[in-house]
């Protein structure tokens, strides 16, 4: 064993953990800022915005962040540029229309501060144009953490500090959303010195091209979006009396699976890596097996602390009961488990047609158990949804990585039975 390759391994895995762990700590200055100065109704609004704003997003994204890393990780430098400014030509295309129409739900659905709640729609959109995948492919922590986690975090200090100092609640969206979304996306674009040439090339290839080649990532994407990101919109609309106490819940554990997300993102590289398509495989299904178990780790941690925390981060204004914690803890284990089934496994398996099989399963399945039960039962209700939504992901996948394998599996006892035919006529 190398000692230094992975000692340079373990940097980088801590490096990957520790910046989301900052964009974690962030927003629990700006929630407890709104719901002490602006009550359930403020967060309501927020968290309405979030909710429609983070959908969109999700397709402004482009699946970048599902299918961009590895294949970033084999490339070289100038190729790479030439990759980053295609995907953010994209991005920059798609990016206005849907920020403008998750600003029109979130108006329109919001029960007050209307317009707030508009204005974070169009600052969670902006989160698309995030350059993390590049930075996630190339194994750069560092230069995430400095491009991209500082402006975020820097943008909601200031956002929090000002509420409290007595500043409307407008100040959230575009200090600490909106213009630290610019902002890094800027510096991303500066310091990997994209020019002419790589904008032009992406010019040619244009939108059209882009969304064709990325068809299945976006799909998918987009369709696991109805299932992550809506549901709290969705409550809003079925189940107001429900949506304070469930986006609480709702947005701490998915500032929680943000963090999580990083030893899946920290193995991509070292998943994708490898030549062979079997080395890959290999890797991806030990990498499965550790987000499992930790999967259940974290979600017991999760489940035992969110009553407290959420008492003392929400102001007493959304505290989240033991049983809602224990449901959340259940959903975050089986999203760790999934996201190294479909983002580790199937991606190295060349199967992102599974993704999107299974995020179209999963909206299937989870848009009406959240509509019905979250109707019916409230914040339990939800979460049941969201649960079953998951879980119908995870078997898909699990699937198509059964599928993989077993067609891994025939080729080589194909291709080892004609080597020995010609071995025997050789011989002969």
């Amino acid at each position: 064993m190398n000692v230094g390759a992975g000692a340079r391994g373990l940097r980088k895995l801590s490096g990957f953990v520790l910046i989301p762990m900052l964009s974690l700590v962030s927003p629990l200055f700006a929630f407890p800022a709104i719901t002490s100065q602006y009550g359930a109704s403020g967060w309501a609004a927020i968290a309405i915005g979030q909710s429609f704003g983070s959908t969109a997003a999700i397709v402004v994204e482009l699946g970048w962040g599902l299918s961009g890393p590895q294949r970033l990780a084999r490339m070289r430098d100038s190729n790479r540029r030439q990759l980053f400014a295609t995907a953010l030509r994209s991005k920059l295309v798609t990016v206005l229309p849907l920020a403008l129409a998750a600003a029109v739900v979130a108006y329109l659905v919001s029960p007050a501060f209307q317009l707030e709640s508009a204005l974070t729609a169009i600052g969670a959109t902006a989160f698309g144009l995030t350059a993390s995948w590049y930075f996630i492919g190339a194994g750069a922590p560092f230069k995430l953490f400095v491009l991209d986690a500082i402006p975020r975090l820097v943008g909601v200090l200031f956002a929090a500090s000002a509420m409290i100092l007595g500043a409307g609640l407008m100040v959230y969206p575009i200090a600490g959303l909106l213009l630290p979304s610019f902002l890094a996306t800027v510096l991303a674009t500066s310091h990997l010195k994209v020019g002419r040439k790589d904008w032009q090339l992406a010019r040619r290839i244009g939108t059209v091209l882009v969304l064709k080649t990325q068809w299945y990532a976006v799909v998918a994407r987009a369709t696991s979006s109805i299932y992550i990101s809506l549901p709290a919109g969705l409550v809003a609309i079925v189940a107001p009396d429900a949506v304070v106490i469930f986006t609480a819940a709702d947005r701490l554990q998915r500032m929680y699976l943000s963090v999580l997300a990083a030893v899946p993102n920290a193995l991509q590289g070292w998943v994708g890596r490898p030549v062979t398509q079997s080395d890959r495989m290999a890797r991806a299904s030990r990498a499965i097996l550790w987000n499992a178990i930790f999967g259940v780790l974290v979600g017991a941690a999760f489940a035992a602390a969110v009553p407290y925390a959420s008492e003392l981060i929400f102001s007493g204004v959304a505290t989240v009961a033991p049983e809602i914690g224990v449901l959340s803890g259940c959903l975050i284990a089986v999203v760790c488990t999934s996201r190294a089934t479909g983002n580790l496994g199937l991606v190295a398996a060349r199967r992102i047609g599974f993704i999107t099989t299974s995020a179209i399963v999963g909206s299937l399945v989870g848009l009406p158990m959240i509509l019905l039960l979250s109707f019916h039962f409230g914040v339990v209700g939800a979460l049941v949804g969201a649960i079953s939504a998951e879980l119908a992901v995870l078997a898909v996948q699990v699937l198509g990585l059964v599928r993989a394998k077993s067609e891994t599996k025939r080729v080589r006892q194909r291709a080892s039975g004609e080597n020995h035919d010609l071995t025997r006529e050789r011989m002969s």
